[in-house]
């Protein structure tokens, strides 16, 4: 059963060159018109359904469905820039919720908002790739307004295996999950069974590493500790080339 249906059949026909507009249903609604002195809310359709525990019951608020047009759109909403053109509230509080606003030049915002705390966590679960693509020659920025935010990768066994600290401007790799102990830290995981760090280099006339510490007076440039050696080498080099040319394995200037 329906409480309202309507059935509308377009009929006649358009010329070339020519347009038609059609409403199924319209509401044109206007509170300018008289001068107002306490508050107004308004509701273009307000839609309240409740069910009930008998059987098996499901509802749904609003159920588009289109087909066979050269151009869909199931929604399609305009408000002021940068209002809120799509709210989703929690049945707690009105004022937890989560919102989509568009403003000039298509700038869109996904936001969240917890109206007694800072809890209103915005998650991205995906049954598939989660792919993001911005303009080419532009950029992708995380924590834009440079606060004290942390980012985490984590991988199958290791919590921190990517971690930017926000907050001491540091960057960790691997398995330590305290605070970076240098600019670029790399801790590696014994469970893994391979170097912490491998660098090949398939260029000919360039350096593979570069060090520039010009303002170092009284540390190391270069420190390795290997305190618990037994038959192992604290520093290798194998220059193992087939090339008969005079060269240097090691050049101190």
């Amino acid at each position: 059963p329906q409480g309202l249906l309507i059935d509308y059949d377009v009929t006649g026909i358009v010329a070339s060159g020519q347009t038609a507009i059609h409403d199924a249903l319209a509401i044109n609604y206007n509170q300018d018109s008289p001068t107002m002195v306490g508050t107004v809310n308004a509701t273009g359709a307000d839609i309240r359904m409740t069910g009930g525990t008998s059987g098996t019951q499901s509802m749904k608020g609003i159920a588009i469905s289109l087909t066979g047009a050269d151009t869909n759109t199931g929604i399609d909403i305009t408000v002021p820039n940068d209002g809120s053109h799509f709210l989703a509230r929690s049945p707690d509080n009105l004022l937890d919720q989560f919102k989509i606003s568009v403003g000039a030049a298509g700038a869109t915002t996904l936001s969240t908002n917890d109206n007694d705390a800072a809890v209103a966590n915005l998650t991205l679960d995906a049954d598939g790739k989660i792919v993001i693509e911005a303009v080419a020659g532009d950029e992708v920025v995380f924590n834009e307004s440079g606060l004290d935010v942390d980012f985490r990768v984590e991988g199958d066994a290791d919590t921190h295996l990517l971690f930017v600290d926000g907050g001491n401007d540091a960057v960790s790799i691997g398995v330590s999950t305290d605070a970076p102990a240098a600019v670029l830290e790399i801790v590696g995981d014994a469970a893994q069974a391979k170097p912490t760090l491998s660098i090949t280099h398939a260029e000919d006339t360039n350096n593979a590493v570069d060090i520039t510490a010009d303002s170092v007076t009284t540390a190391a440039v270069i420190n390795v500790s290997a305190d618990a050696l037994t038959t192992g080498t604290a520093l290798g080099i194998d220059d193992n080339s087939s090339s008969t040319s005079t060269r240097n394995t090691v050049e101190i200037t």
